[in-house]
């Protein structure tokens, strides 16, 4: 077993990405189950509204419950809640992320996403790859997108993803 237990691999892979990746650099619309939006105003209004008059479902809201799960399984374990503190420090340092990492047209979305990425990577830390909402969102990180919102009730319905437009990476 290496550092992160048995799905060391996948907790690596998330540190990777912030590591030596970019945000948005990959820009692919072929994600299935996934409503694309190009408006990063509607975007931020997605991730961010309070307001289930504006939005169907508080994305805040999904992710939080989501992440009580996590947080619940972790507080139990004292070597999890080791790893956790580790990855959590992780992902809270900017020395971390490659300088590139967040494009500046898009950094007030920069603390957000520092956190998503820090809970993709305790949901594999704990869960592996199971196909479930964190492990939908590193998809959509690693393919050019950053997730901001649910279309439909949770569970049901998509998982929403900005993706900039394509002439913006030219």
């Amino acid at each position: 077993m290496s550092s992160y237990g048995k799905y060391s691999d996948l907790v690596e892979e998330v540190i990777d990405f912030i590591k030596h990746g970019e945000l948005f650099k990959n820009n692919n619309r072929n994600l299935s189950d996934i409503t694309l939006i190009e408006d990063f105003e509607i975007a931020q209004q997605l991730a961010w509204s309070q307001d289930t008059d504006e939005v169907e479902v508080v994305w805040q809201d999904v992710k939080s419950n989501e992440s009580g799960q996590l947080l619940g399984i972790i507080l139990s374990d004292d070597h999890l809640k080791t790893l956790d503190e580790e990855l959590s420090n992780i992902f809270n340092s900017d020395d971390n992320y490659s300088e590139d990492f967040i494009p500046m047209d898009f950094w007030d979305i920069a603390e957000e996403v520092e956190s998503d990425l820090y809970k993709c990577a305790i949901n594999r830390l704990v869960n592996g790859n199971k196909d479930n909402l964190f492990e939908k969102m590193f998809q959509v990180y690693k393919t050019g997108g950053w997730p901001c919102g649910w279309k439909g009730i949770y569970p049901e319905g998509q998982l929403v993803a900005f993706i900039p437009p394509k002439d913006m990476n030219d």
